[in-house]
């Protein structure tokens, strides 16, 4: 590699650096989740959120196996998870660098215009360091897509390693499967071609099945179910209504990045060309993303969460799009004014997504910077810790940082770690069993509300399964309102998370209250 690619390396790896040191602070409720199984690993209880309970409510395997040495390392959970995503972030960065600088024999300046769009995407930045898994899938696809498009010319020898990555993306999430299957189809297609020899391809499906296969027996025994509890909880609320949900989780998605809807204009351009196995496999990656946020309906996190581990070929397909489009119109073009209104135009777009992103993300930050977001709940749990009696079982609307700091035994009214709600009918966050809750007797609840504990005015539920539980005469009869605590601020919008205490369970040690009935 000469100086001038290591100089544009240093120049994309130092924007994405400061991008994602700008988001060092977010997290939010859900890797807690992990958190928990990796902590209850570590203290010999097995991979369960509660003891006994043998329930995959995680949805990030690899992620979680990282993170075990978390817990002796002295570093914390949280913080090696930011670390791991620090880093894998920068690892996809470089292999979609390394990706262009091979595409590009007579590489110029703008040929790492790909590389600066991931480097500032908000979407990469933020999820990369929330202490999700993330940022690994991201590294994975884009590795596999690189080594898989290397592997494939009709030059190369190589030995078809993408497999593995391709199967680090299935270990570490459900759907990364689903980028196997769409580079298989693939591969049979460029076979009929004569390009890829059966041996080969053999040998690549294999790679990827055999340790794969493996994996699915040990999970299937061991949690007796097929798909991860997260599947029911987030992907069976119908058909029609979550198809629904993904084409608005795409349409806000390319809202937020609107350079990318230039890809409407550019694609002809792109579709005349020779089919070229880099733009068509980074295409068929796309496509079967988009397929699945359709059929799971997105999820309600900000930004495009789900976008992240094919951005490295989104932002590829779309420069692409854009060079075969200035290709036909040429300086001696009398159409040149076009292409250089063209350019101008991804310009404006573009930092009218940076734009876009600074406006959706300044709550976030703002309530970092406030301890409003999820230090209210690290607060909470600590203080239930402290405060309850061992062993009481909580009732709550988020399984994640509550529970994990409480270390207390926890009904997820969500249902992400319980599997008779998640397989309630509704969709995601909607779904709700309140007799079911009531015959658990769990000797606290929190619920989150939309006014404090005031005597004489009734509690206002924000969640579904808040609304469901007051609305039932059991509940009020058997719990008593008994805490509100603060949460949120002007800009995220202002709650409270309200305790709620059992007719035969003790008050909190030393605490006291307006134990009454007025909800």
């Amino acid at each position: 590699m000469n100086r001038k690619k290591h100089l544009f390396l240093a120049i994309v790896l130092f924007v994405a650096g400061i991008h994602l040191v700008y988001y060092a602070g977010w997290t939010h409720d859900d890797p807690f989740i992990t958190f928990r199984y990796v902590k209850n690993v570590a203290l010999g209880k097995g991979l369960v959120f509660n003891a006994g309970e043998k329930v995959e409510g995680y949805s990030n395997f690899l992620f979680l196996l990282l993170l075990i040495p978390g817990i002796w390392s002295g570093l914390g959970l949280l913080a090696l998870s930011k670390i791991y995503g620090f880093f894998f972030a920068l690892g996809t960065v470089l292999f979609l660098l390394g990706f262009l600088f091979k595409y590009y024999p007579d590489f110029k300046p703008w040929h790492i215009l790909a590389g600066l769009l991931l480097a500032v995407n908000g979407a990469f930045a933020l999820w990369a360091v929330s202490g999700m898994e993330t940022a690994l899938s991201a590294f994975f696809v884009t590795g596999a897509w690189a080594l898989f498009c290397r592997e494939n010319t009709e030059e190369a020898k190589a030995t078809p390693w993408s497999a593995l990555l391709l199967l680090g993306a299935a270990l570490n999430r459900p759907e990364g499967v689903i980028y196997f299957i769409a580079l298989f189809c693939l591969s049979l297609a460029l076979r009929k071609r004569k390009k890829i020899p059966t041996s080969r391809l053999l040998f690549w499906v294999l790679l990827f099945l055999v340790p794969f296969g493996l994996y699915q027996l040990w999970r299937i025994y061991y949690f007796k179910n097929l798909f991860p509890n997260t599947f029911y909880a987030k992907a069976t609320g119908g058909f029609i209504p979550q198809a629904k949900a993904g084409f608005v989780y795409i349409g806000t998605f390319f809202w937020q990045n609107p350079y990318l809807l230039l890809l409407l204009v550019f694609l002809p351009g792109l579709l005349r060309k020779k089919a070229d196995l880099p733009w068509l496999s980074a295409a068929i990656l796309v496509f079967s993303q988009l397929i699945f946020i359709i059929v799971c309906g997105g999820d309600w996190m900000p930004l495009g969460r789900f976008f992240v581990p094919v951005l490295a070929p989104l932002v590829f397909l779309f420069q692409e799009a854009l060079f075969q489009t200035f290709d036909k119109l040429q300086n001696h073009d009398p159409r040149y004014r076009l292409r250089d209104a063209l350019g101008l135009a991804c310009l404006i777009l573009v930092f009218l997504g940076l734009v876009q992103e600074r406006r959706i993300t300044r709550p976030i930050l703002y309530s970092l910077k406030t301890n409003t977001l999820f230090v209210p709940h690290i607060q909470i749990g600590k203080w239930l810790g402290q405060n309850l009696p061992p062993g009481s079982l909580i009732a709550g609307e988020e399984a994640g940082i509550i529970p994990y700091y409480s270390e207390l035994p926890f009904l997820d009214l969500l249902g992400i770690v319980d599997p008779h709600i998640s397989r309630q009918k509704g969709l995601m966050h909607q779904k709700m069993d309140a007799d079911y809750v009531l015959s658990k007797k769990p000797d606290y609840v929190l619920l989150y509300t939309l006014n404090p504990l005031n005597k004489g005015k009734p509690l206002k539920p924000r969640i579904e399964s808040g609304r469901v539980l007051l609305e039932s005469e059991r509940f009020r009869k058997l719990y008593t309102p008994f805490k509100s605590f603060p949460h949120g601020n002007e800009l995220i919008g202002r709650d409270y998370i309200t305790l709620f205490v059992y007719k035969n369970s003790p008050l909190p040690n030393g605490q006291t209250g307006d134990k009454n009935n007025d909800m």
